[in-house]
């Protein structure tokens, strides 16, 4: 059986490499931060900088109307902006199959479209591992690393997150350990009773294969980049829209005959003829950061 890479240290069979692949396609959502309604606030490619600051303002004219007797002057309110700096960074992946690997690829695997869709799947699922780490953050927590994940914790961070306002549509991250431990309580101690909504077939295909289902209103996903510290895992949820932004950055094709822009992947071509190497690249830029943070509950349990 041919090996993938020639460098033996690093070897795997094309019949585990496509089995690999198989799961790369099955791993976590591979769009998971537009079916979440994560704030997209932009593109830098362009700007003067890799840095996106957005403004948000106070809500003080929702419930700030005072009453005022007749020409009695009104009080002015200044806005607070709240700032939040988004940064671009780049992030990276390669593959140097050799010839030998290529000709001996049965599966077809070693091919420019393969992998390009394959850098592309990594991207994302990189993405997911930035917002994932922002789920430990958030100074509201419910839940304790030294009990496993229960709903009465589950409910606790909605109500929080509702008292503060935070109005838009909930999304929780969870890790699979903790997904699984809610849905067993659910079923072994509620009785099915709960509002637990389980992902159908077509919401999968739609939302992505990280989307569980909602529970109590909320749109579940899970991933295993969800993070672990202290003895326990830190998944969130949060406000979408009000918790998290993200940003991009669209790349410049300057050799189209090597260069391909794979959505906003970067996937590019070169070639080694005195180790009779090809060299496939992916470059992506991608930037995350915690929008507001009384939007967001950080749901920990233990691991």
């Amino acid at each position: 059986m041919a090996h993938l890479f020639a460098d033996v240290a690093n070897a795997r069979t094309n019949e585990e490499l496509s089995a690999l692949y198989g799961l790369l396609l099955r791993e976590d959502s591979d769009a998971i931060l537009n079916v979440m309604q994560a704030a997209y606030v932009g593109d830098i490619a362009g700007s003067p900088s890799n840095v996106i600051q957005v403004t948000d303002y106070d809500d003080a004219a929702y419930n700030g109307f005072a009453s005022r007797t007749e020409i009695q002057a009104i009080s002015p309110t200044d806005p607070a902006p709240a700032k939040t700096d988004v940064t671009v960074a780049r992030y990276g992946f390669a593959r140097r199959p050799s010839d030998l690997v290529k000709m001996t690829d049965s599966h077809g695997v070693l091919n420019p479209a393969m992998l390009a869709q394959d850098f592309l799947i990594g991207a994302n699922q990189k993405l997911v591992e930035l917002v994932a780490g922002l789920m430990s953050g958030f100074s509201a927590t419910s839940g304790s690393a030294a009990a496993v994940a229960q709903v009465a914790d589950f409910f606790d961070a909605c109500s929080t997150l509702r008292q503060a306002n935070a109005n838009g549509q909930l999304v929780a991250l969870l890790h699979p350990k903790q997904w699984g431990e809610l849905t067993k309580e659910i079923a072994t101690v509620s009785g099915g009773a709960l509002q637990l909504a389980p992902s159908a077939q077509e919401n999968i295909i739609s939302r992505g294969s990280g989307f569980q289902g909602t529970l109590n209103g909320v749109a579940v996903y899970t991933s295993t980049r969800v993070a672990s510290s202290g003895g326990g895992y830190n998944g969130g949820i949060f406000d979408a829209a009000k918790a998290v932004a993200w940003a991009d950055a669209t790349p410049v094709v300057e050799m189209p005959e090597r260069q391909l822009l794979v959505g906003k992947v970067l996937f590019e071509m070169d070639r080694e003829p005195l180790t009779a190497e090809t060299i496939y690249a992916g470059n992506v830029w991608l930037g995350v950061a915690e929008r507001q943070d009384a939007a967001g509950v950080t749901f920990i349990s233990t691991t």
